[in-house]
């Protein structure tokens, strides 16, 4: 069922900033019938998630952060250098599409970076980074 919020569209000169999340809060958001996404009431536009690549086709990449599993939206070009197994930090639009008649948040592919090299220093400071995130309010 789609949320009874405003839609949150905006000016096209105007971009929101990614927004740390974790894959179980894009799971909660809310989506408008206007296409809009809420997440704890806020509305959002882009989110930064990190991940594992656990598969990818001709348009998907699939990404599991450990809380839950993504499907994102991706052209091949943009992912080709990305192998299964990497550690990566992506930037997704976010979006709500009607899909067999069921409300869902989309994900689509703005950038990914393979954070692999970092070995587990970048995986153990991302749950900090979004904890820290909600707990300053941005």
């Amino acid at each position: 069922q789609v949320a009874d919020f405003p839609s949150c569209r905006f000016a096209e000169s105007h971009v929101m900033a990614a927004v740390k999340v974790l894959l179980s809060q894009v799971d909660e958001a809310e989506a408008t019938a206007g296409g809009g996404v809420f997440l704890n009431g806020q509305c959002i536009e882009r989110v930064w998630v990190q991940g594992v690549v656990l598969g990818k086709d001709d348009d998907t990449l699939v990404v599991d952060d450990g809380t839950s599993v993504a499907h994102v939206f991706a052209p091949e070009t943009a992912t080709a250098p990305v192998r299964i197994g990497a550690y990566v930090s992506v930037i997704c639009l976010v979006s709500a599409m009607v899909e067999a008649d069921q409300e869902i948040i989309a994900l689509r592919l703005v950038s990914c970076c393979d954070l692999s090299d970092q070995g587990l220093t970048a995986e153990m400071s991302w749950y900090l980074e979004v904890a820290l995130r909600q707990l300053s309010g941005l």
